[in-house]
């Protein structure tokens, strides 16, 4: 599998979306020492960026660009220049509990960024190309998972150019992340607690970002237009076990030196998350950590009217439309509008105009 996977990435032309964050950073890492022709780090997040170039040990000074993947001219002029040959995209926000007080955002950054990516990676012939998604995706109860099951459908509806592999690759939440349990646990247990806890029956999939890269890497491989593939990312972890383990990793004991706090389960959470809908449509592939299955045909024409909908009205900061137009888009998700008491989150600096089917903020 290694000769596969040099094959595939050595001495080719990768670009990095969500560089600066902690899958990308480690993507960067990995793919530099497989001998990549040249990289380019993209990321809006410019200390994020900064902290994964001062983590390359390199010979060649990869291109580091702070960009915002919303902006279809801005991007064209980049991958234009750059041309290349794989893409990894990592950027999105995901954090579940911001982006139910901001759906506008989420859509706009998470939906329409992977849309003009895919567009642009299309129309140059990008040859191989992954959407890192989440399990969050999978019937989703928050705005975060849906609009990356709806970036999922994007990658699919998008069938690329003779030659070209384009896949998604869904996993769980990894160690050691920013905003990850076990760093705020361990935070916690540093300022004497109390260590919080969303549910004493809370469980997640928890994988090293390290581990988690190198499967995403071979993976990416695997490519082939159809399939959906999954990280064996092994038995889920309750949360409040992981933090009496931590607890007692520090030399303490749970709530006698350091209180555990159950602080009920935010907006958009659950309190466990799958990987897959159906768990028959299962088959292994050559790498025994990967699992793969088959996309679910879709309507694509009435996708892309939805899609464009739903993008206006993100833009639009209309966030009552925003959960109507995701609940109609045959995902799964259970629609929770917000409280009238919420403020709109709403891009509206960044008008949209229509060019053909496509959205796209106006520029100057």
């Amino acid at each position: 599998m290694f000769a596969d996977v040099l094959a595939a990435y050595r001495g080719k032309r990768i670009l990095i979306t969500g560089a600066g964050g902690s899958i990308g950073s480690e993507l960067a890492l990995q793919l530099s020492k497989l001998g990549a022709a040249a990289l380019q780090l993209l990321d809006k997040d410019e200390n994020g960026l900064n902290d994964t170039l001062s983590r390359l040990e390199t010979t060649s000074e990869p291109s580091a660009v702070v960009a915002d993947l919303r902006f279809r001219e801005r991007l064209q002029s980049l991958l234009r220049a750059f041309r290349p040959e794989v893409v990894f995209h990592a950027a999105a926000h995901k954090h579940v509990h911001l982006m139910e007080a901001n759906p506008c955002e989420a859509i706009t950054n998470n939906v329409t960024g992977t849309r003009n990516l895919i567009e642009q990676c299309r129309a140059l012939g990008v040859a191989r190309f992954v959407q890192i998604s989440t399990d969050k995706a999978v019937n989703p109860t928050s705005v975060m998972g849906a609009s990356k099951r709806v970036c999922e459908m994007i990658v699919q509806s998008q069938a690329p150019r003779e030659g070209s592999l384009f896949c998604c690759v869904r996993f769980g939440d990894v160690l050691g992340s920013r905003g990850s349990v076990v760093p705020i646990f361990q935070e916690q247990i540093r300022r004497g607690g109390p260590v919080t806890v969303t549910h004493p029956d809370a469980e997640r999939f928890l994988m090293t970002i390290p581990e988690a890269v190198s499967l995403l890497i071979q993976a990416g491989v695997l490519a082939n237009n159809r399939d959906i593939f999954i990280l064996d990312m092994g038995a889920p972890v309750v949360i409040q076990k992981l933090a009496e383990e931590l607890i007692e990793l520090s030399g303490l004991s749970p709530n006698r030196d350091i209180r555990i706090e159950i602080t009920g389960l935010k907006r958009g959470e659950k309190l466990s998350e799958v990987l897959l809908e159906h768990p028959a449509e299962l088959r292994s592939t050559q790498i025994e950590k990967i699992k793969a299955i088959r996309a679910r045909g879709f309507e694509v024409a009435a996708f892309k009217t939805r899609l464009q909908a739903l993008e206006r009205s993100a833009w639009d900061g209309d966030v009552e439309e925003t959960y109507r137009l995701l609940g109609d888009m045959n995902i799964g998700y259970a629609v929770q509008l917000p409280p009238r008491a919420w403020p709109a989150s709403s891009p509206k600096a960044f008008p949209v105009t229509a060019v053909g089917r496509t959205l796209a903020p106006e520029t100057s």
